[in-house]
């Protein structure tokens, strides 16, 4: 499946990339701002031309370079890769792939485990979801504790917040997932270079 023009995401108000669904998102956002409300938002992303070998099967794995990273973004409630959670419902010859050589890489047709295997790249694309909840500075009226006194209160949240943190996330997200990459790389050429040199010795 063919990946949206980013230039048409950026374009965009939802950074969805379908204009009819951005007419959409943006009516959805428009009434939830005026309610003083929010809503949460799934931010997906593809990394193109990766390189297969990247990561290693237990603490370094290419999962959870990438979790630790993602994790850090304020909002940030959950990641899968691939099919991710919807992969468990699959019987294991419906989850399983085979793999093909498309003249430049290793690839499969449907890329279900988001192109890592055992916590290693095997030269597909990577590809992850990231859920944002709601924001939770809204204008809406809530209850809460006075923590002087215990008792139960009610709080409105003045001032500017976004109605859905998952729009404004979108770069942030392709920022920390290149930092990942771009170590799980040298971390990658560096282990090479030394068995590469160590071969040599022997």
């Amino acid at each position: 499946m063919d990946e949206p023009d980013e230039d048409l995401i950026y374009s965009l108000d939802t950074r969805m990339a379908d204009p009819s669904a951005d007419s959409e998102g943006r009516k959805i956002v428009t009434k939830l701002m005026s309610e003083g409300d929010s809503t949460g938002g799934i931010v997906k992303t593809t990394v193109h031309g990766t390189p297969a070998s990247m990561g290693e099967p237990f603490f370094d794995s290419v999962e959870s370079i990438l979790s630790h990273l993602i994790f850090s973004i304020p909002g940030v409630k959950g990641i899968e890769f691939g099919d991710g959670f919807s992969i468990c419902s699959k019987k294991g010859s419906e989850s399983n792939e085979p793999f093909k050589w498309d003249g430049k890489r290793y690839c499969t047709d449907s890329n279900r485990n988001g192109g890592i295997l055992g916590g290693i790249t095997y030269g597909d694309h990577i590809v992850f979801r990231t859920a944002f909840k709601p924001t939770s500075s809204i204008r809406k009226e809530q209850e809460t504790i006075n923590v002087i006194t215990h008792d139960v209160t009610k709080i409105t949240v003045k001032g500017r917040h976004d109605p859905c943190i998952a729009i404004r996330a979108v770069p942030v997200v392709k920022c920390v997932a290149s930092l990942g990459i771009l170590d799980l790389f040298f971390r990658m050429r560096s282990s090479n270079e030394w068995n590469l040199e160590n071969d040599s010795r022997n």
